[in-house]
């Protein structure tokens, strides 16, 4: 029960810095004053959600890995947990995990606006590195 307990506070962690990830993005697309605001803002809600620049450059920072913005600092933090979560398993079972969250590559995220209100948001990982242009 101490490693459910464990795996259920790896996960918790993980999940409440993408969430302020996503607050993080809400604020600088729509330029909101304050993070509380940006908290309170849903996604189908953002305004600027076809305005790509100002979350390439909170990503990817100038870098065409991502290495100077906070995609290393997101890559890294689900390496961890991944190694956190496969930790807590016997050594004999970990070879029967299966657990996703390959950060190996390149990954590209794609937001696509299907319907009004709905947001499709697509993880796509690729072998070649891909360059953003306008």
């Amino acid at each position: 029960m101490e490693k459910a307990k464990q795996a259920h506070i790896l996960s918790t962690n993980l999940a409440a810095y993408i969430d302020s990830i996503k607050t993080t993005v809400i604020k600088i697309t729509d330029r909101i004053d304050t993070y509380k605001e940006a908290k309170g803002i849903n996604l189908k809600d953002v305004k600027a959600i076809d305005n790509f620049d100002r979350t390439t450059n909170y990503f990817i920072a100038g870098s065409h890995d991502g290495s100077a913005g906070e995609a290393r600092k997101l890559r890294n933090r689900i390496d961890e947990y991944r190694r956190r979560c496969y930790d807590l398993v016997d050594p004999k079972y970990r070879s029967e995990i299966r657990m996703g969250l390959d950060t190996k590559g390149h990954t590209m995220i794609w937001i696509r606006k299907n319907n009004p209100g709905k947001y499709t948001i697509s993880i796509i990982p690729f072998s070649l590195p891909m360059y953003l242009t306008e």
